[in-house]
C-alpha cells in the first residue's frame, strides 16, 4: 500500500474489520495533523482507537521511504504502525486521537476473532503488555 503514488492530502486506512457510520470528509478537509487514530465501538473490548487511520501525505511518503531495522519485532508484529512511528519520530509530532461512529469486529466470524487474539496475544508477551492483556481480558 505505501508503493501507490497517491495523488492526495490524506489517506486513511481502514481495517476489513471495521464499518465507518460517520461522514469522514468534512473532518478530512479541515484536519491539518500528520496522523489520526480513530476510537471505534469493539464488539469485545469497548472504546479503543484502532482500525481507521487517517494519514497525511506527507507522512504516508515518509513511511515508504523509511528503512525498516534488522530483526525488528516490532515491525514483524505491526508494519505499519511500526513504519508510522519510525517516519513520525524526526518530523517531531505525535498522533492525535478522534472519536467516530466505527463498528470494530461486529460482523466478523468466531473463527477469525479467535485467530486475532492469539496474534494479540503474540504481541503481549512483554511484561507491560502482558499487564495491559490481563486487565482487558478481566473485564
Amino acid at each position: 500500500m505505501l508503493q501507490i503514488d497517491h495523488d492526495c492530502d490524506y489517506v486513511v486506512y481502514v481495517d476489513a474489520d471495521c464499518l465507518i457510520l460517520d461522514d469522514l470528509r468534512a473532518f478530512i478537509e479541515t484536519c491539518d495533523a500528520p496522523y489520526v487514530d480513530s476510537y471505534v465501538s469493539d464488539r469485545f473490548r469497548g472504546r479503543l482507537h484502532c482500525g481507521v487511520h487517517i494519514t497525511r501525505i506527507d507522512l504516508v511518503r515518509r513511511m515508504a521511504a523509511t528503512e525498516v531495522p534488522a530483526d525488528d519485532m516490532k515491525y514483524v508484529l505491526r508494519p505499519e504502525s511500526r513504519l508510522r512511528n519510525l517516519a513520525m519520530k524526526p518530523m517531531g509530532v505525535a498522533k492525535q486521537f478522534r472519536n467516530f461512529d466505527i463498528l470494530h469486529d461486529h460482523f466478523q466470524s468466531y473463527h477469525h476473532i479467535f485467530m486475532k487474539y492469539a496474534l494479540r496475544e503474540l504481541r503481549s508477551r512483554t511484561k507491560d503488555q502482558g499487564v495491559r492483556l490481563r486487565r482487558s481480558m478481566d473485564a
